[in-house]
């Protein structure tokens, strides 16, 4: 029995044959506007995708669909009832992978991989991608909603957006780090961190030379005291023996002693002799006060003065004294810098780790397109992939865009993915914009692909007279 779909009160369609070409092929809706070619391939679409009903023409008590011997019928108060005998394609047209008809490419491959995704069957699945990431790990990165996507691709984006963050945030980890190790980092900058620590021998050397240091400049200070009190005691001795002349002490003590013998003798004349012991006294005094100063200045002179260091020393001093305190720096700068460089170290370890982290989230992201690719390939192995988010294709010219393709070579890819999911005689709606921007070269290639392949492909076309379905001839695809 000869296959077809029968359409009945559906929309301005009182009655319709569809036939199914044995083999595959393509049929073609044709009549002119209005007379119900959109209802029908409608109808056709929705029974097949299971979503909507076909609308009843008015007046009628109901609508049906017939094919494959299995009736399909709505009324106007009714559900539809049974089930088309034919692979369906989930109401999906292969003309929005064949030209989307959007101007950005990065758009149009976009539309056309969640073309491609609802054609090929490819449902959303987490498991997919826990290739990329331990389950425990992905349920850490990703918002709630991601796994909640309609279809593959978006949940490839939503996770790909989710392990970018992660990586960002990784990112911003490893610079905070990478900062805090920096500012620690000008200590130890061409110091040599394996020579040993020496700080305790550069103390003890600095104290040294510090006292030698020390030493020599009191030398130096006691030099020069002792050649001011000598000068100084030069010059009251001289003035001390001008103020005292000729005098001798020893004389003055006789003369008292007479004086005094002569008072004890003869106190009738006390009084003038008290005068003369007093003068007497007074001198004795004052020769006593001058031989004891004399003899101290004496003794001052007599000491001389001390060889002061000399400049040769002192440069010498200051200058191990200068390389003493050098050595102690050197010692503590050292010091520090292996001390910063201890505490460096976690710092560097920590950013080290988050940048494997953000490597490793990157590389996982990048990863979520080859799980995309993975699964296109393994639901029709065409060898179309993702890669930036761009559909290509290796052909013999290299690694091409998809949507650089010739139309013919776009709707092979398309009609080989179709057939994949409906199998062989399985039915595909195309819209019928698509199938009239097409030129003639490719209407029958399409023809020539869908016989090929053993699928039917279903379509409209505007013309002139009443509705009808017509299965193309198929010939060889005309030259351009």
């Amino acid at each position: 029995m000869k296959k077809q779909i029968e359409i009945q009160n559906v929309g301005p369609v009182a009655h319709l044959a569809i036939p199914l070409p044995e083999g595959g092929g393509l049929v073609v809706l044709r009549g002119c506007n209005g007379s119900g070619k959109t209802h029908s391939l409608q109808a056709v679409s929705s029974l097949l995708s299971g979503d909507g009903k076909p609308p009843v023409s008015d007046g009628a008590l109901g609508a049906s669909v017939a094919g494959a011997g299995v009736l399909l019928s709505v009324s106007r108060r009714s559900a539809r009832s049974g089930e088309l005998e034919c692979d369906r394609i989930d109401g999906n047209d292969p003309s929005l992978l064949a030209d989307p008809h959007i101007k950005d490419q990065a758009a149009a491959d976009r539309a056309r991989i969640q073309a491609l995704c609802r054609l090929a069957r490819i449902k959303p699945s987490r498991e997919r991608f826990e290739e990329l990431l331990p389950a425990e790990e992905l349920d850490q990165l990703c918002r709630a909603d991601t796994w909640e996507r309609a279809d593959l691709p978006e949940m490839a984006a939503a996770l790909k957006a989710d392990l970018e963050a992660g990586a960002r945030a990784a990112e911003e980890k490893r610079e905070t780090a990478m900062r805090s190790a920096a500012a620690l980092g000008g200590a130890w900058e061409g110091v040599d961190l394996s020579a040993p620590d020496h700080s305790a021998e550069a103390a003890v050397a600095l104290q040294a030379a510090t006292r030698a240091l020390i030493g020599l400049e009191e030398g130096v200070r006691l030099s020069q005291e002792r050649a001011t009190a000598v000068a100084e005691a030069l010059t009251r001795k001289a003035a001390l023996d001008a103020e005292r002349g000729e005098g001798d002490p020893q004389a003055a003590v006789a003369a008292h002693d007479a004086a005094r013998a002569r008072r004890l003798a003869a106190e009738q004349e006390l009084e003038q002799a008290r005068a003369a012991d007093q003068l007497a006294e007074a001198e004795m005094r004052a020769a006593l006060r001058y031989q004891k100063l004399a003899s101290e200045l004496e003794r001052v002179i007599a000491a001389g003065v001390p060889e002061a260091p000399s400049s040769e020393a002192l440069v010498a001093a200051v200058e191990a004294e200068a390389s003493a305190r050098a050595a102690v720096e050197e010692a503590a700068t050292g010091r520090r810098a292996r001390d910063a460089h201890a505490r460096a170290q976690p710092m560097l370890a920590e950013a080290a780790q988050h940048d494997a982290r953000a490597h490793s989230l990157r590389g996982a992201a990048a990863g979520c397109e080859q799980v995309l690719s993975a699964a296109i390939n393994e639901a029709a192995a065409t060898g179309l992939r993702v890669e930036a988010g761009r559909l290509v294709l290796d052909t013999d010219r290299g690694t091409e865009p998809y949507g650089e393709l010739s139309p013919g070579e776009r709707w092979r890819l398309a009609l080989e993915i179709a057939a994949h999911a409906v199998n062989a005689g399985g039915l595909v709606p195309v819209a019928q914009e698509a199938y009239e921007a097409m030129d003639p070269h490719n209407k029958a290639a399409v023809a020539a692909i869908a016989r090929e392949l053993g699928i039917v492909v279903l379509t409209a076309e505007a013309t002139d007279g009443e509705l009808r379905a017509e299965v193309a001839e198929v010939a060889e695809v005309p030259e351009r």
